[in-house]
């Protein structure tokens, strides 16, 4: 046991160690399986008491709430693989289940939001060896659920709360690196990407794993985070993504440029440029003070229904229901929405 305050004091100048037959019965609980109750054979237990520096933040601090997130975010990621092989970890009460930024690995919150197991497509993936080890990376393209519409980028937000905790704008250009299969690095590698980072690249992943052989190579750090190739190692990479980074940005816009074309088809817009004018502008411009728009619903269909009168359209015929539903849509999540009536 160390106390700091008593370091401090003077009163204590060792560590004690004793040898314990079992967990300490206070923290037993802790130490067993949270389904089956029974106790891990091996295992560390850790007891921080007396914790006076982890606070709410103040006016520039990072507030306790956000720590845990980030702290939750990390190691869903940083584990992923270990978590798909049936490690568990708790925090705070609360399982932790991966994030895959790849979406390669089965996502519990992915099943959870869409109701099936959504997995990304390989785009290519190889390897090369370095004296003798290998490195292999891998380029994904994220399923094409979460990337239908141009401008929506993943975010989370009305209408798309399906993507609140799946981190998609997490993965603009950042390579993630696994050393021994644990994640020490997520971030832009500079010089890496062809062109440098696209804002497409949210909706690809990229994966670069390497054994602990080859630390010097990737300059890992002494504490295990952080990780950046040699300027050859990085050229090696660099011509090896090129490709399929290149292809996955053309299938991402290629996507988008379908979907439109499927939408105006089916809803007659023929005031496309106007709305996607609208939506750039909106993304950007400030925000409204919250409530200022606060229409009752009442209002907002019957508004709605008389607009369809003036279309003459019958949103209950098959007919009319595709174009009165993305009206509708448009009307709540626009701040303009144009279209044309007798």
């Amino acid at each position: 046991m160390l106390d700091l305050d008593d370091v401090k004091s003077g009163k204590q100048r060792d560590l004690s160690i004793e040898e314990v037959a079992a967990w300490p019965a206070d923290f037993a609980h802790l130490m067993a399986h949270p389904e089956t109750k029974e106790p891990f054979n091996h295992g560390t237990l850790v007891v921080w008491r007396k914790i006076d520096r982890l606070r709410f933040g103040g006016h520039y601090g990072t507030g306790l709430k956000e720590r845990m997130q980030d702290l939750t975010k990390f190691i869903a990621r940083a584990y992923r693989r270990f978590i798909d092989k049936g490690l568990y970890i708790e925090l705070d009460d609360r399982e932790i289940t991966l994030h895959d930024p790849l979406f390669l690995l089965s996502n519990p919150r992915v099943v959870k939001k869409f109701g099936e197991d959504l997995r990304a497509k390989i785009v290519d993936e190889g390897h090369f060896t370095v004296d003798g080890h290998s490195v292999n990376w891998r380029v994904s393209l994220l399923p094409e659920e979460v990337r239908r519409k141009r401008g929506e980028g993943g975010r989370a937000g009305k209408g798309r709360e399906d993507f609140e905790d799946l981190y998609i704008p997490d993965n603009v250009g950042r390579i993630s690196m696994l050393r021994n299969d644990r994640e020490i690095y997520y971030d832009v590698v500079p010089r890496l990407l062809p062109n440098g980072v696209d804002k497409v690249d949210r909706f690809i992943g990229i994966e670069i794993s390497f054994p602990a052989e080859l630390d010097e190579y990737f300059q890992v750090r002494n504490v295990k985070r952080g990780a950046e190739p040699v300027s050859k190692l990085r050229e090696e990479l660099k011509k090896a993504l090129k490709k399929p980074v290149d292809e996955a940005r053309k299938e991402v816009r290629r996507y988008w440029g379908e979907v439109e074309q499927k939408e105006a088809l089916a809803t007659g817009d023929a005031h496309m440029g106007a709305h996607e004018a609208v939506d750039n502008f909106d993304r950007t411009a400030p925000k409204g003070q919250a409530g200022f728009d606060g229409t009752d619903q009442a209002t907002v269909d019957e508004t709605l229904q008389q607009l369809f009168q003036d279309l003459g359209l019958d949103p209950g015929k098959e007919d009319d229901k595709a174009k009165a539903e993305w009206i509708r849509e448009s009307f709540d999540s626009r701040a303009l929405t144009v279209v044309d009536a007798a």
